[in-house]
């Protein structure tokens, strides 16, 4: 390990990995932690999770740091087969944070909380002073009532890998925003509760994975189940959505839409027989229209391959140098 923490350890990719495995997990002493985006509780009749949020810029086209930090928790909770319920906020606010922005973004949160039917029940405020911190940043953590519980162990060899819509539109939206590039084609953040797209799928009781893709985006993903299950993954490139303005945006900076943040897209690995029904009723919604098989999980293991429409196969390696996305 390090000698100090760095930045890509909060990348969400190999860095961030290790940093838990290697000090975390080994503390708590709790593999299940690293495996799933939330715990299942209570005799496994609940879910919950905690994430922490700070971006630049706070407020961009799509939402605000308030409405992403209901969003983020609000999806852990979903892809592990639950429905939202509870919220606990907090918020560490440097001096001098301007009051409007403030009321903006607990108005977005509030908004956000009760459209999805989820009640906002405890939280807790620190100020710091400015010298040390210039800024918010917001902790939330969730309580879901489980429906069906998916989860990473469900995966087998021959399952099809489907996303629910296009990649890299919400990095895509803060890196456009921070780096003032304007963009031919518009995009915005993806940023939503996914409950109401996924919630007749989790209703069938289909065993199957769900992982929102977050920091690291879809890459980090493939190699955390290469490492969970033993197995790898195929993908083709023609068959990723994803939007012209993402793709003008890679072109510019050097960027690989593949490991991108998104924050309203969801990878799912479910059995061959199955895909149909799980890509139908993702088009049924709005957040899923887009929604595509992209691949299938193979048995070489540790192996992420790319298929290019030039027919050329690559290896897909993880990194990811864009901080403060979510």
């Amino acid at each position: 390990m390090e000698d100090k923490i760095l930045l890509e350890h909060g990348s969400g990719a190999k860095k961030t990995r290790e940093l838990i495995e290697d000090l975390f997990v080994n503390k708590f002493n709790d593999e299940k932690i690293v495996d799933e985006d939330a715990a299942l509780i209570y005799d496994g009749k609940l879910a919950f999770s905690t994430d922490s949020f700070i971006i630049e810029p706070e407020f961009f086209i799509g939402g605000n740091i308030g409405k992403l930090s209901v969003c983020g928790t609000a999806n852990d909770l979903v892809v592990r087969g639950a429905k939202p319920k509870w919220m606990s906020v907090s918020f560490v606010i440097s001096e001098g944070y301007p009051m409007d922005k403030l009321q903006a973004i607990t108005d977005s949160m509030a908004k956000t909380a009760k459209d999805a039917g989820i009640a906002i029940v405890t939280g807790d405020t620190k100020v710091i002073a400015r010298k040390d911190f210039s800024g918010i940043m917001i902790n939330t953590s969730g309580i879901g009532e489980i429906i069906h519980a998916t989860s990473i162990k469900t995966i087998e060899c021959g399952d099809v890998i489907i996303i629910s819509g296009s990649l890299g539109d919400h990095s895509a939206t803060i890196l456009a925003l921070r780096e003032g590039i304007y963009l031919e084609n518009s995009v915005e953040s993806d940023c939503a509760v996914l409950y109401p797209m996924l919630e007749s799928i989790i209703m069938q009781d289909i065993r199957m994975f769900i992982r929102d893709i977050t920091r690291g985006g879809l890459t980090s993903i493939l190699y955390e189940i290469s490492i969970a299950t033993g197995f790898g993954s195929e993908i083709s490139e023609e068959n990723i959505p994803v939007k012209p303005a993402v793709k003008e945006l890679c072109d510019i900076m050097g960027l690989d839409y593949l490991g991108m943040a998104n924050e309203g897209k969801v990878i799912i690995c479910v059995k061959p027989q199955l895909a149909d029904i799980v890509l139908d009723e993702l088009h049924r919604s709005e957040l899923g229209k887009d929604a595509a098989i992209i691949g299938h999980i193979t048995d070489v293991h540790n192996k992420v391959l790319l298929h290019k429409k030039n027919k050329e196969v690559i290896i897909l390696t993880e990194h990811t140098n864009i901080p403060r996305i979510c």
